[in-house]
């Protein structure tokens, strides 16, 4: 019987290629996730399935530095009551008082040596021997020889010496007054002006006047019964000027 070698054969080939058929689809489907995943979700015939749950997307969150809000021009709490209130305008110093308390206070001293000498010189022998002696040595002389009382000569310097600061202020170092003292009939006060401009002169000496003729219409005028005035300028040591100014106490008996 030969045919029968012939179909075992053929089923031999015929099984060889269906198993290679086989091997071949298993092999596509673990090498392809796609097709995997796709049979892995597929539904199998006749279970029922419900509707995909939406995934819900995180916030974005960066990861930039945060940034401070820029400062508001309101300030409240301890910060606005250290910080200055520039609606408010600040006294300034003038300009011509020099550069420190220091300074003006030397300058001060160097005026006041200026008049020591002046007066010195006042009574010297040679001024002597004048015919006119100079008012200013008069009444210095005067003011000497008082004694001082307690209920009029201070009260009267303090008026004084607050109305000519005040008046001479904005004149800073210009004038000095480097002699203020008031004693039981008479008051004497000396001013020094240092600068030899003569319009910077000029300027301190009608302050000078000027302060003089208004200090009558002062309360304290009337009040310690102050009456005439005597005044003189001269020139001093070094070219200065000197301002004297002499204040005479009314009928006053002891």
């Amino acid at each position: 019987m030969k045919p029968l070698p012939m179909v075992v054969a053929g089923v031999v080939l015929v099984s060889a290629v269906v198993l290679f058929l086989y091997d071949r689809s298993d092999g596509n489907e673990s090498t392809n996730p796609k097709a995997a995943a796709s049979n892995a979700s597929a539904p199998a015939a006749g279970v029922a399935t419900s509707p995909a749950t939406p995934a819900i997307a995180k916030p974005f969150q960066s990861s930039a530095i945060p940034v401070a809000p820029p400062p508001t021009s309101a300030n409240t709490g301890s910060d606005a009551e250290n910080m200055p209130d520039h609606s408010v305008i600040q006294p300034q110093a003038p300009a011509s008082t020099g550069t420190s308390a220091f300074d003006r206070e030397l300058h001060r001293q160097v005026s006041e040596k200026l008049a020591d000498e002046y007066i010195v010189n006042m009574y010297s022998e040679e001024k002597m021997k004048e015919p006119v002696p100079e008012m200013a040595a008069v009444m210095h002389a005067q003011v000497d020889g008082e004694t001082s009382e307690p209920g009029w000569g201070p009260p009267v310097e303090q008026e004084l010496r607050n109305y000519l600061n005040a008046g001479l202020a904005d004149l800073g170092s210009q004038i000095d007054i480097t002699h203020l003292v008031c004693r039981y009939a008479t008051c004497e006060i000396i001013g020094v002006i240092q600068s030899r401009d003569q319009n910077t002169v000029d300027m301190a000496q009608d302050r000078w006047n000027l302060l003089a003729n208004q200090m009558r219409d002062r309360p304290w005028w009337v009040q310690y019964g102050l009456g005439q005035q005597y005044s003189e300028i001269a020139r001093g040591p070094n070219d200065s000027t000197m301002l004297f100014l002499f204040l005479l106490r009314q009928h006053h008996e002891r």
